[in-house]
């Protein structure tokens, strides 16, 4: 038996996306659309550090790498079923520290990369999996949802003094301050990804104290809401969303959330999906239906630091 290591994986995506599709085609399909998206066109995606192993000439999985300040994302990880519980799964998650030792990345995290296919390791039939990540020493932060509208919700309306309406060129430069200055980074890069007319924003005395960013499958724009976009007729998702500080408890985010699932719809949505949240409750108010999918973001503190 020979173990054939192969660290650039682009001649490789036919093989990768075939095995991974003949055991999550109905689950969680990944199309070489999104694969390019979300994996080869990632500037944070490692290409010459993440692996395809090869036992002679049978391929046995992949492992793919992406990076973002002190911290090793393991963006996609994958075993065939033939070739699992032979020690595959852990020899990769040994690469994996292995690299995050040589650069002296402070910790190993389980999806939730940028860009990222998956929010976590996804719980619907993956009880194995979560089993050998706890096994391997990763340990669980914390679990994320999406959840899905299948219909339009019943209206909540705003009060007059509040405006909606979608972004436009004119609105640049104060949109993206106003997300710079009350939001994370990563929610800024991903409003400049989409376009303009993509973002809802929510206005008080013509002044923006609120966004949602908005996708549609059929405009072939992906952001994370619509990872799952392959299972639907033409999936529309929100997120990241936010409201200014001093304008939040007020009753604003359920009445804007509400506005942007329904005109979604009216734009021809079969479905609407928001991703990686917590608050459940609030999106249930707002008009979708239930959670669909559950994840759980793992992680392994690694680094000259942890090795005591």
């Amino acid at each position: 038996m020979k173990l054939i290591f192969i660290h650039h994986f682009l001649g490789k995506v036919d093989s990768i996306l075939k095995n991974w599709n003949e055991e999550f085609k109905d689950s969680f399909p990944i199309t070489e659309e999104l694969f390019n998206t979300k994996i080869i066109d990632s500037k944070y995606t490692l290409i010459n550090e993440s692996i395809c192993l090869f036992e002679n000439k049978d391929y046995v999985g992949t492992i793919i790498f992406k990076a973002l300040d002190d911290d090793l994302y393991i963006s996609f990880v994958h075993i065939t079923k033939e070739k699992r519980f032979k020690g595959y799964g852990k020899l990769l998650i040994n690469k994996a520290i292995e690299l995050a030792k040589k650069y002296n990345y402070k910790k190993i995290i389980l999806g939730s990369d940028p860009d990222c296919l998956f929010s976590g390791v996804f719980m619907e039939g993956n009880d194995e999996v979560h089993r050998f990540f706890s096994n391997q020493g990763f340990t669980r932060e914390y679990l994320n949802y999406n959840l899905i509208a299948y219909k339009p919700p019943e209206p909540i309306w705003l009060d007059d003094e509040y405006k909606i309406k979608k972004a436009e060129e004119t609105n640049e430069v104060e949109l993206l301050s106003f997300i710079e200055n009350n939001f994370s980074s990563r929610w800024l890069k991903e409003v400049k990804e989409n376009t303009l007319e993509q973002v809802y924003l929510l206005f008080y005395k013509n002044r923006i104290i609120g966004f949602i960013n908005s996708a549609i499958s059929k405009n072939h724009h992906y952001p994370n809401s619509l990872n799952l976009y392959e299972l639907f007729e033409n999936l529309a998702g929100i997120g990241p969303l936010g409201i200014a500080p001093e304008f939040q408890s007020l009753g604003l985010g359920k009445g804007f959330v509400n506005f942007v699932i329904r005109d979604l719809f009216r734009l021809g949505a079969s479905e609407v999906m928001v991703d990686w949240t917590g608050l459940i409750e609030f999106y249930k108010k707002c008009g979708f239906n239930k959670i669909y999918k559950t994840y759980i973001i793992y992680s392994m503190k690694v680094g000259k630091e942890n090795e005591e």
